[in-house]
Protein backbone atom coordinates (compact mmCIF):
# COMPACT_ATOMS: atom_id res chain seq x y z
CA UNK A 1 0.00 0.00 0.00
CA UNK A 2 2.61 2.48 0.83
CA UNK A 3 4.43 1.99 -2.19
CA UNK A 4 1.00 2.16 -4.36
CA UNK A 5 0.90 6.18 -2.41
CA UNK A 6 4.48 6.38 -3.42
CA UNK A 7 4.24 5.95 -7.28
CA UNK A 8 0.61 8.76 -7.01
CA UNK A 9 2.36 11.03 -5.33
CA UNK A 10 4.33 12.10 -8.38
CA UNK A 11 0.68 12.64 -10.36
CA UNK A 12 -0.79 14.52 -7.64
CA UNK A 13 1.97 17.05 -7.29
CA UNK A 14 1.38 18.94 -10.51
CA UNK A 15 -2.93 18.37 -9.70
CA UNK A 16 -2.20 20.51 -6.60
CA UNK A 17 0.02 23.33 -8.47
CA UNK A 18 -2.62 23.53 -11.41
CA UNK A 19 -5.51 24.22 -8.52
CA UNK A 20 -3.55 26.81 -7.17
CA UNK A 21 -2.83 28.76 -10.77
CA UNK A 22 -6.55 29.88 -11.00
CA UNK A 23 -6.81 33.45 -8.96
CA UNK A 24 -9.23 34.37 -6.58
CA UNK A 25 -13.06 34.28 -7.29
CA UNK A 26 -14.47 34.05 -3.89
CA UNK A 27 -14.76 36.94 -0.93
CA UNK A 28 -13.63 37.45 2.52
CA UNK A 29 -15.99 39.09 4.85
CA UNK A 30 -13.92 40.77 7.72
CA UNK A 31 -15.42 42.89 10.34
CA UNK A 32 -14.96 44.14 14.31
CA UNK A 33 -17.26 43.51 17.12
CA UNK A 34 -18.32 45.91 19.67
CA UNK A 35 -20.43 46.98 22.45
CA UNK A 36 -22.38 50.34 22.82
CA UNK A 37 -18.92 51.88 24.44
CA UNK A 38 -16.66 50.99 21.94
CA UNK A 39 -15.28 48.32 24.12
CA UNK A 40 -14.20 44.84 21.80
CA UNK A 41 -16.79 41.52 22.39
CA UNK A 42 -14.70 38.85 22.19
CA UNK A 43 -15.37 35.11 21.36
CA UNK A 44 -18.64 36.48 19.90
CA UNK A 45 -20.20 34.02 17.76
CA UNK A 46 -20.45 35.09 13.95
CA UNK A 47 -22.78 33.02 11.26
CA UNK A 48 -22.57 34.19 7.80
CA UNK A 49 -25.76 32.89 5.32
CA UNK A 50 -26.13 33.33 1.56
CA UNK A 51 -29.35 34.71 1.37
CA UNK A 52 -30.47 32.72 -2.10
CA UNK A 53 -29.76 29.74 -0.05
CA UNK A 54 -26.51 27.38 1.09
CA UNK A 55 -24.88 26.36 4.15
CA UNK A 56 -23.91 28.73 6.74
CA UNK A 57 -20.00 29.58 8.23
CA UNK A 58 -19.62 30.30 11.80
CA UNK A 59 -16.90 31.82 13.47
CA UNK A 60 -15.92 32.91 16.65
CA UNK A 61 -14.42 36.50 17.13
CA UNK A 62 -11.11 36.63 18.47
CA UNK A 63 -10.06 38.65 22.13
CA UNK A 64 -9.65 42.08 20.32
CA UNK A 65 -13.44 41.18 18.82
CA UNK A 66 -12.20 41.08 15.13
CA UNK A 67 -13.28 38.21 12.58
CA UNK A 68 -12.73 36.93 9.39
CA UNK A 69 -14.78 34.43 7.22
CA UNK A 70 -13.14 33.74 3.29
CA UNK A 71 -14.13 31.50 0.66
CA UNK A 72 -17.26 33.10 -0.25
CA UNK A 73 -18.85 32.88 -3.42
CA UNK A 74 -19.86 36.30 -4.12
CA UNK A 75 -23.79 37.42 -3.59
CA UNK A 76 -25.86 38.35 -1.10
CA UNK A 77 -25.64 37.32 2.84
CA UNK A 78 -27.23 37.50 6.12
CA UNK A 79 -24.48 38.23 9.11
CA UNK A 80 -26.00 37.19 12.67
CA UNK A 81 -23.54 37.81 15.42
CA UNK A 82 -24.71 36.89 19.33
CA UNK A 83 -23.02 37.14 22.71
CA UNK A 84 -24.78 36.27 26.07
CA UNK A 85 -26.21 39.41 27.36
CA UNK A 86 -26.63 41.46 24.44
CA UNK A 87 -29.65 41.49 21.83
CA UNK A 88 -29.02 39.30 18.62
CA UNK A 89 -27.20 41.43 15.45
CA UNK A 90 -28.38 41.02 12.29
CA UNK A 91 -26.67 42.21 9.42
CA UNK A 92 -29.28 41.96 6.38
CA UNK A 93 -28.28 42.09 2.36
CA UNK A 94 -25.04 42.13 2.75
CA UNK A 95 -23.38 42.37 -0.37
CA UNK A 96 -19.76 40.74 -1.78
CA UNK A 97 -17.83 40.77 -4.64
CA UNK A 98 -15.00 38.36 -5.86
CA UNK A 99 -11.89 38.67 -4.89
CA UNK A 100 -12.93 41.79 -2.29
CA UNK A 101 -12.34 41.94 0.84
CA UNK A 102 -15.62 43.38 2.49
CA UNK A 103 -15.14 45.03 6.41
CA UNK A 104 -18.23 45.23 8.68
CA UNK A 105 -17.99 47.09 11.59
CA UNK A 106 -21.13 45.52 14.92
CA UNK A 107 -21.77 47.57 17.65
CA UNK A 108 -24.24 45.13 20.01
CA UNK A 109 -26.62 46.51 22.55
CA UNK A 110 -27.30 45.18 25.96
CA UNK A 111 -30.60 43.02 26.58
CA UNK A 112 -32.15 40.00 26.04
CA UNK A 113 -30.35 37.70 23.57
CA UNK A 114 -33.58 36.48 22.50
CA UNK A 115 -34.55 39.86 20.87
CA UNK A 116 -32.98 40.49 17.17
CA UNK A 117 -31.58 44.46 15.78
CA UNK A 118 -32.19 44.19 12.15
CA UNK A 119 -29.05 46.36 9.90
CA UNK A 120 -29.20 46.52 6.50
CA UNK A 121 -25.57 45.76 5.63
CA UNK A 122 -23.31 48.02 4.03
CA UNK A 123 -19.49 47.30 3.00
CA UNK A 124 -16.95 49.72 3.77
CA UNK A 125 -16.63 51.57 0.17
CA UNK A 126 -13.05 52.62 0.67
CA UNK A 127 -10.74 49.48 0.77
CA UNK A 128 -7.64 49.54 3.01
CA UNK A 129 -5.93 46.68 3.01
CA UNK A 130 -4.96 46.54 -0.85
CA UNK A 131 -3.65 48.80 -3.54
CA UNK A 132 -5.49 47.23 -6.58
CA UNK A 133 -7.71 48.79 -8.64
CA UNK A 134 -10.71 46.64 -9.55
CA UNK A 135 -14.45 47.11 -10.54
CA UNK A 136 -17.20 44.78 -9.78
CA UNK A 137 -20.50 44.57 -13.06
CA UNK A 138 -23.35 42.70 -11.25
CA UNK A 139 -25.75 40.36 -12.53
CA UNK A 140 -28.52 43.21 -12.61
CA UNK A 141 -26.08 45.39 -14.80
CA UNK A 142 -25.45 43.51 -17.75
CA UNK A 143 -29.00 41.98 -17.76
CA UNK A 144 -31.29 45.43 -17.49
CA UNK A 145 -28.79 47.49 -19.66
CA UNK A 146 -29.24 47.18 -24.10
CA UNK A 147 -25.64 45.25 -24.99
CA UNK A 148 -26.10 44.39 -29.22
CA UNK A 149 -25.48 40.61 -28.38
CA UNK A 150 -25.76 40.31 -24.78
CA UNK A 151 -22.01 40.20 -24.43
CA UNK A 152 -20.55 41.13 -21.28
CA UNK A 153 -17.28 42.38 -22.57
CA UNK A 154 -19.35 45.86 -23.56
CA UNK A 155 -19.41 46.51 -20.33
CA UNK A 156 -15.46 47.12 -19.57
CA UNK A 157 -16.00 51.11 -21.38
CA UNK A 158 -17.64 51.58 -18.12
CA UNK A 159 -14.85 51.99 -16.21
CA UNK A 160 -12.01 54.67 -16.37
CA UNK A 161 -8.73 54.13 -18.25
CA UNK A 162 -10.45 51.52 -20.54
CA UNK A 163 -11.19 52.39 -24.60
CA UNK A 164 -14.38 51.49 -26.06
CA UNK A 165 -14.16 47.95 -27.15
CA UNK A 166 -14.29 47.00 -30.82
CA UNK A 167 -16.03 43.55 -32.17
CA UNK A 168 -14.54 41.00 -34.52
CA UNK A 169 -16.64 41.89 -38.24
CA UNK A 170 -17.07 38.38 -38.79
CA UNK A 171 -18.15 35.05 -37.17
CA UNK A 172 -15.74 32.61 -39.21
CA UNK A 173 -12.96 34.13 -37.67
CA UNK A 174 -14.50 34.66 -34.28
CA UNK A 175 -17.86 32.93 -32.94
CA UNK A 176 -17.47 34.02 -29.40
CA UNK A 177 -17.54 37.78 -30.77
CA UNK A 178 -14.86 38.47 -28.40
CA UNK A 179 -14.22 42.36 -27.74
CA UNK A 180 -10.80 44.19 -27.99
CA UNK A 181 -10.06 46.99 -26.05
CA UNK A 182 -7.10 49.25 -24.66
CA UNK A 183 -6.32 49.71 -21.00
CA UNK A 184 -4.65 52.66 -19.35
CA UNK A 185 -3.12 53.18 -23.22
CA UNK A 186 -1.52 49.20 -23.84
CA UNK A 187 -3.01 47.06 -26.40
CA UNK A 188 -5.61 44.28 -26.16
CA UNK A 189 -2.09 41.63 -25.88
CA UNK A 190 -1.69 43.26 -22.61
CA UNK A 191 -4.98 42.00 -21.35
CA UNK A 192 -5.65 38.70 -19.75
CA UNK A 193 -8.83 36.92 -19.35
CA UNK A 194 -10.19 34.16 -17.24
CA UNK A 195 -13.18 32.48 -15.97
CA UNK A 196 -14.08 31.45 -12.62
CA UNK A 197 -10.05 32.85 -12.22
CA UNK A 198 -9.04 29.82 -14.62
CA UNK A 199 -6.94 30.95 -17.43
CA UNK A 200 -9.27 31.86 -20.10
CA UNK A 201 -6.79 33.35 -22.93
CA UNK A 202 -6.20 32.28 -26.50
CA UNK A 203 -2.51 32.51 -26.45
CA UNK A 204 -2.46 33.11 -30.57
CA UNK A 205 -4.84 36.21 -30.75
CA UNK A 206 -5.18 37.43 -26.99
CA UNK A 207 -9.18 36.93 -26.55
CA UNK A 208 -11.04 34.73 -24.83
CA UNK A 209 -11.30 31.08 -25.40
CA UNK A 210 -15.13 30.79 -23.98
CA UNK A 211 -17.16 33.88 -23.27
CA UNK A 212 -19.77 33.60 -20.90
CA UNK A 213 -23.45 33.95 -21.98
CA UNK A 214 -25.07 36.82 -19.81
CA UNK A 215 -27.55 34.58 -18.04
CA UNK A 216 -24.74 32.53 -16.88
CA UNK A 217 -22.22 35.03 -15.30
CA UNK A 218 -23.08 36.13 -11.49
CA UNK A 219 -20.80 38.60 -11.46
CA UNK A 220 -17.98 40.10 -13.81
CA UNK A 221 -14.56 41.28 -12.06
CA UNK A 222 -12.31 44.41 -13.86
CA UNK A 223 -8.59 44.48 -12.64
CA UNK A 224 -6.99 47.70 -14.32
CA UNK A 225 -3.85 48.18 -12.61
CA UNK A 226 -1.81 47.43 -8.98
CA UNK A 227 -2.76 43.72 -9.10
CA UNK A 228 -2.55 41.38 -6.02
CA UNK A 229 0.48 38.45 -6.27
CA UNK A 230 -2.22 36.23 -7.25
CA UNK A 231 -2.47 37.33 -11.02
CA UNK A 232 -0.15 38.14 -13.52
CA UNK A 233 0.40 37.67 -17.11
CA UNK A 234 -1.17 40.93 -18.07
CA UNK A 235 -0.14 44.57 -18.14
CA UNK A 236 -3.34 45.99 -19.39
CA UNK A 237 -6.46 44.68 -17.70
CA UNK A 238 -7.54 41.02 -15.96
CA UNK A 239 -10.82 40.54 -16.80
CA UNK A 240 -12.50 37.60 -14.28
CA UNK A 241 -16.50 36.21 -14.64
CA UNK A 242 -18.04 34.50 -12.24
CA UNK A 243 -19.98 31.64 -13.44
CA UNK A 244 -24.27 31.39 -11.80
CA UNK A 245 -24.46 29.09 -9.12
CA UNK A 246 -27.79 27.50 -7.90
CA UNK A 247 -29.84 28.24 -5.39
CA UNK A 248 -33.16 26.69 -3.08
CA UNK A 249 -35.43 27.69 -5.34
CA UNK A 250 -35.87 27.20 -9.30
CA UNK A 251 -35.36 29.75 -11.69
CA UNK A 252 -34.62 30.57 -15.52
CA UNK A 253 -34.90 32.39 -18.58
CA UNK A 254 -36.03 32.12 -21.94
CA UNK A 255 -35.32 34.79 -24.71
CA UNK A 256 -34.85 36.11 -28.32
CA UNK A 257 -33.56 39.42 -29.14
CA UNK A 258 -34.21 40.63 -32.76
CA UNK A 259 -32.19 43.11 -34.73
CA UNK A 260 -32.62 43.84 -38.28
CA UNK A 261 -32.86 46.77 -41.11
CA UNK A 262 -36.60 47.40 -40.79
CA UNK A 263 -35.78 49.17 -37.54
CA UNK A 264 -32.43 51.02 -39.15
CA UNK A 265 -31.56 54.06 -41.37
CA UNK A 266 -30.24 54.17 -44.71
CA UNK A 267 -26.42 54.08 -45.15
CA UNK A 268 -24.79 56.85 -46.39
CA UNK A 269 -23.92 55.07 -49.41
CA UNK A 270 -27.42 53.11 -49.78
CA UNK A 271 -29.20 56.22 -51.30
CA UNK A 272 -32.85 56.93 -52.19
CA UNK A 273 -33.76 55.01 -55.57
CA UNK A 274 -31.18 52.04 -54.90
CA UNK A 275 -31.69 48.27 -53.08
CA UNK A 276 -31.61 48.53 -49.27
CA UNK A 277 -29.15 46.49 -47.52
CA UNK A 278 -30.92 43.88 -45.54
CA UNK A 279 -29.86 42.18 -42.58
CA UNK A 280 -31.59 40.08 -39.77
CA UNK A 281 -29.84 39.14 -36.11
CA UNK A 282 -31.45 36.93 -33.76
CA UNK A 283 -30.03 35.69 -30.53
CA UNK A 284 -31.74 33.33 -28.46
CA UNK A 285 -31.31 31.63 -25.31
CA UNK A 286 -32.03 29.62 -22.63
CA UNK A 287 -31.03 29.25 -18.80
CA UNK A 288 -32.47 26.96 -15.75
CA UNK A 289 -30.97 26.58 -12.19
CA UNK A 290 -32.16 25.26 -8.91
CA UNK A 291 -31.19 22.81 -6.09
CA UNK A 292 -30.44 19.53 -6.02
CA UNK A 293 -30.45 18.90 -2.34
CA UNK A 294 -31.41 21.99 -0.67
CA UNK A 295 -28.57 23.92 0.98
CA UNK A 296 -25.87 21.91 -0.13
CA UNK A 297 -26.22 21.07 -3.59
CA UNK A 298 -27.05 22.98 -6.86
CA UNK A 299 -27.51 23.37 -10.58
CA UNK A 300 -27.11 25.64 -13.12
CA UNK A 301 -27.05 25.85 -16.78
CA UNK A 302 -27.02 28.54 -19.82
CA UNK A 303 -27.27 28.09 -23.45
CA UNK A 304 -27.28 30.90 -26.53
CA UNK A 305 -27.36 30.87 -30.37
CA UNK A 306 -27.13 33.44 -33.06
CA UNK A 307 -28.58 33.51 -36.69
CA UNK A 308 -27.58 36.29 -39.00
CA UNK A 309 -28.00 36.99 -42.33
CA UNK A 310 -28.90 39.39 -45.12
CA UNK A 311 -27.36 41.25 -48.38
CA UNK A 312 -25.71 44.47 -48.86
CA UNK A 313 -25.78 46.31 -52.08
CA UNK A 314 -22.07 46.68 -54.29
CA UNK A 315 -21.18 49.49 -56.18
CA UNK A 316 -18.45 48.74 -58.87
CA UNK A 317 -15.23 51.08 -59.10
CA UNK A 318 -15.89 54.20 -61.57
CA UNK A 319 -12.71 54.79 -63.54
CA UNK A 320 -11.08 58.38 -63.65
CA UNK A 321 -12.32 60.34 -66.76
CA UNK A 322 -8.79 60.34 -67.61
CA UNK A 323 -8.79 56.57 -67.87
CA UNK A 324 -11.33 56.69 -70.06
CA UNK A 325 -9.99 58.81 -72.70
CA UNK A 326 -6.67 56.82 -72.78
CA UNK A 327 -9.03 53.80 -73.38
CA UNK A 328 -10.45 55.20 -75.91
CA UNK A 329 -8.16 56.99 -77.69
CA UNK A 330 -6.08 53.47 -78.17
CA UNK A 331 -8.81 51.81 -78.85
CA UNK A 332 -9.52 51.00 -82.68
CA UNK A 333 -12.23 52.92 -84.59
Amino acid sequence: MLTNRVKLLPFLIPFVLILGLGSQTTGTITGTVNNEAGTPVPNATVTVTPVSGGSSQRVLAGSDGTFTISGLPPGSYRVDIEYSGYKRSSVQNFDLTAGVSANLRVELERGNAQETVEVQGTAVLVNDESAQTSHAIEERTFTDLPLYDRNHQELVQLFPGVTPPQTSTSYLSDPQQNRRWETNGLSNNSNNRLLDGVENTEPFTGTGIFVTPGDAAQEVHLLTSNYNAQYGRAGGSILDPTTRHGSNNFHGSLFEFNSNSGMSARNFFDPKGFPQARFTTNQTGISAGGPIRRDTTFFSSATRGISTGGRSPRSPPCPRPTIVRAISARSPA
